[in-house]
């Protein structure tokens, strides 16, 4: 992967996280904790499904999207999930 391609992918890492982050904050406010506790584990599980259906098609390289997706997602609920056990 050249550096244009790597500034490319880090450009779109940092904007996708930070439209999931203003995401997470206004499903927050808008549903509470838990509710979207479920929302997370919903999103990650969504998206693992995307993924591996992707990866039967397509390449890895063209399937990180919904890998990223996953994880950031499947991050949240852990985050969320264990602030709310330890309240």
């Amino acid at each position: 992967m050249d550096l244009i391609m790597i500034m490319k992918l880090l450009t779109l890492v940092k904007l996708k996280k930070m439209y999931n982050e203003d995401l997470l904050k206004k499903l927050l406010v808008d549903f509470g904790e838990s509710q979207t506790i479920q929302y997370c584990k919903m999103e990650a599980a969504r998206n693992a499904y995307l993924f591996e259906e992707c990866l039967k098609n397509k390449t890895n390289e063209e399937c990180k999207e919904y890998d990223f997706e996953r994880d950031w997602w499947h991050e949240a609920y852990e985050k969320l999930s264990n602030n709310l056990k330890s309240s």
